[in-house]
């Protein structure tokens, strides 16, 4: 296994991660925002309750949104971090994750009767925040270890 170039400078290796986490918050929340524009197509008429219809539709969205945002930093993290993989992909969505707590938090004072089921909702999409990056570069990492080349 071939060292990481953060091994040699650590301190680099936090600039890095630190400014990776910041380009993924900002590039995560504004995807997220341009999402919520996005009109619902019509392939989603075939569930008949309206309200259904758009939880479904925002789960299935939101769910696509992290996963094609998130991909290309849990690859970099594997290449990168391969020794230190989950402290640092931890890292990375530490700040997202913080960010969505305080928006719920204000957003729960500015609806305080807010549906069950956007408390659910918020909740499964600051997970799938949480966890996706950190499972994806593990996968990346095997699959480089398998592969034999790994930094």
């Amino acid at each position: 296994m071939a060292a990481s170039p953060f091994d040699r400078n650590p301190l680099l290796g936090v600039i890095v991660l630190l400014l990776g986490a910041a380009l993924y918050t900002v590039l995560l929340l504004e995807v997220v925002g341009v999402g919520a524009a996005l009109p619902m197509p019509h392939f989603m008429q075939w569930i008949g309750q309206k309200h259904l219809r758009f939880w479904v539709w925002d789960q299935i969205l939101n769910t696509l949104i992290v996963v094609l945002t998130g991909l290309p930093f849990a690859w970099a993290l594997a290449r990168l971090y391969a020794r230190r993989l989950l402290p640092a992909a931890l890292m990375v969505v530490a700040p997202t994750v913080l960010w969505m707590g305080l928006d719920y938090m204000a957003m729960s004072s500015e609806i305080p009767d807010a549906p069950v089921a956007m408390n659910v909702f918020y909740a499964i999409d600051a997970v799938k925040v949480l966890l996706f990056v950190p499972l994806a570069s593990a996968l990346f990492r095997a699959r480089a270890a398998a592969s034999g080349w790994q930094a």
